[in-house]
């Protein structure tokens, strides 16, 4: 375990539901761009066997990074080989790591390994990896998980230490919670982590006007009290389109878009988002920055001398 990360704040986040199509890779798309933009600096690490999030945020979706993602999932790497898994995206201060092509099976090597091998260790060893670089090379790892519930998901709860999970207004979103919930208690049970882990809910494609809308938020936030953000993520056409072509929304023309404010409330409200920083991302939507309001500036007293 790297020291030196414990020394600093870092934040290792799973985007995690055991239901699909609630939104996990568009809202760890939109996470980590807008970390990025605030000037932290993100990693994201793609889980999900639907590659989406690697396809949407790599700068080139040809290039294969030197050591697998398999492999930091089931070995202890050196740092070196840690940071080999690790591929440049579109935006400056976000990389990622991509998924590989054999992810469907790789939860079941790693149950494999930790069940007919013996060898219990291997489920730590995507934490201790991530541990290396957390901190001292990135303030955010943000994890796109998949839906499944399996050996991978608990090697992926071992590794994180935030939960957000996404679900949309039905009462199916609510039993997906429990699972979740359920399964980061067994985890910090289980494995003696000394870390209690922080766990959000949060809704998504909300059509706010809508009663059910409207009723399904009460429900939530009076079940699930302080772990139900009162963020909702807007229903957004824009945002769908930026998911359908693969492009990130806060690069193109949309991104002054109400759910991009939808996510920058939700990550003020769980501390990822300071006031400055959240500036910063509304001067990125508005195409201003200081260095020119400080030229306009000086250029005015010089006329004014003059």
């Amino acid at each position: 375990m790297n020291t030196n990360a414990e020394q600093k704040t870092y934040h290792i986040t799973a985007i995690e539901s055991s239901k699909g199509g609630v939104g996990k890779t568009t809202s760890t798309a939109m996470i980590a761009q807008i970390l990025a933009i605030s000037g932290q600096r993100v990693l994201i690490v793609d889980m999900d066997f639907q590659r989406n999030c690697t396809d949407m945020m790599s700068k080139n979706i040809e290039q294969v990074p030197e050591v697998s993602m398999r492999d930091l999932v089931l070995k202890d790497l050196t740092l070196e080989e840690v940071e080999k898994t690790i591929i440049p995206s579109k935006l400056e201060n976000l990389d990622i790591v991509p998924t590989c092509e054999d992810i469907e099976s790789l939860h079941y090597d790693l149950y494999d390994e930790v069940n007919h091998n013996e060898n219990a260790n291997a489920i730590m060893c995507f934490r201790n990896n991530l541990l290396q670089i957390a901190g001292t090379k990135y303030d955010h790892i943000v994890i796109d998980c998949s839906p499944a519930i399996t050996t991978l998901s608990s090697a992926l709860g071992i590794a994180c230490d935030t939960i957000l999970c996404p679900i949309e207004a039905d009462n199916f979103g609510y039993q997906s919670v429990v699972k979740i919930v359920n399964m980061a208690a067994e985890i910090e049970t289980y494995y003696e982590l000394h870390e209690k882990k922080k766990a959000y809910v949060f809704m998504t494609k909300v059509k706010s006007r809508t009663n059910r809308a409207k009723d399904m938020f009460a429900g939530y936030a009076e079940m699930l009290n302080d772990m139900f953000l009162p963020t909702p993520i807007r229903m957004s056409e824009v945002l769908a389109k930026s998911s359908t072509d693969f492009v990130p929304l806060m690069l193109s023309p949309n991104k002054r878009n109400e759910c991009v404010n939808d996510y920058m409330d939700l990550l003020k409200a769980i501390d990822y988002l300071d006031g400055r920083q959240f500036i910063k991302v509304r001067k990125f939507q508005n195409g201003t920055n200081s260095k020119k309001k400080t030229n306009k500036k000086s250029t005015k007293k010089g006329a004014n001398k003059t």
